[in-house]
């Protein structure tokens, strides 16, 4: 086993520090804001101007105070629960009309995140998502390099060193079929299995600690409230951008 899930009495220091990035996005629609006032309501499928941008997201930064509030009131789990849940928001409305829960969320980790841990693969999770598929083709594969896996738990490896590897040990249908479904090896499908689905179904979210995994010789980094809260922020930052270079929210229209 190379990960645990558990729960930890959060650290004395308060992450206000942060600058604080609000994780809830509403319907889009700027009709009446927070203070009252009206506005004329956002044509999501024309250019819409970077003040009205900025209103939008000026009026998502407020809502961030309640899971840093959570946090520092040791409501850690609570906070962990809403920011994966923000995170797979915000992927659903940034690939929209991709109706994939699960593969937005790893994603939008992998290459619009901060750190570089979210988009690499562990091994022990490819494996066991093989083991539990019920795809035909993963059974097969699975005998073939389940033990060249297993080998390669001990750190993270990026696709293409994870690809290279196993090259030699399926034919080239096979070959194809684990690289296009190798995003359910990363770090964030990960997150996204046992912290945002373990959630949902358990009510409350568990960081994730690195047993004996290493990443670039360091221990893999742990997955809890700190990190993916500053991966929000990070994402968040992006979104911002790429909605005012575009003139709409997320980049396109949004249902």
């Amino acid at each position: 086993m190379q990960w645990t899930v558990k729960r930890r009495t959060p650290d004395a220091c308060s992450l206000r520090s942060l600058a604080p990035v609000a994780p809830h996005f509403p319907t889009i629609d700027l009709k009446v804001r927070p203070d009252g006032r009206d506005e004329q309501s956002m044509n999501q499928t024309s250019l819409i101007g970077a003040d009205e941008i900025k209103a939008y997201f000026e009026w998502v930064l407020e809502k961030t105070e309640f899971l840093l509030q959570l946090h520092d009131d040791g409501r850690e789990g609570e906070a962990l629960l809403l920011c994966s849940a923000y995170l797979e928001a915000l992927g659903a409305k940034l690939y929209w009309p991709e109706e994939r829960s699960h593969y937005n969320f790893v994603k939008l980790l992998s290459d619009h995140g901060n750190s570089p841990i979210f988009a690499k693969v562990h091994t022990l999770q490819l494996k066991n998502w093989l083991a539990k598929s019920s795809s035909r083709w993963s059974t097969e594969v699975l005998p073939k390099v389940g033990h060249v896996l297993q080998e390669m738990e001990t750190t993270v490896h990026s696709r293409d060193q994870i690809m290279s590897v196993l090259t030699t040990h399926l034919s080239s249908d096979k070959y194809q079929k684990v690289q296009q479904n190798l995003w359910h090896g990363t770090v964030a499908s990960i997150c996204y299995e046992t912290i945002r689905c373990e959630a949902v179904h358990g009510i409350e979210a568990s960081s994730i600690y690195f047993d004996t995994t290493t990443y670039n010789g360091n221990a893999l980094p742990d997955l809890n409230f700190d990190l993916l809260y500053k991966e929000l922020v990070h994402v968040l930052g992006y979104l911002r951008n790429h909605s005012l270079n575009s003139g709409k929210l997320f980049g396109h229209s949004v249902t």
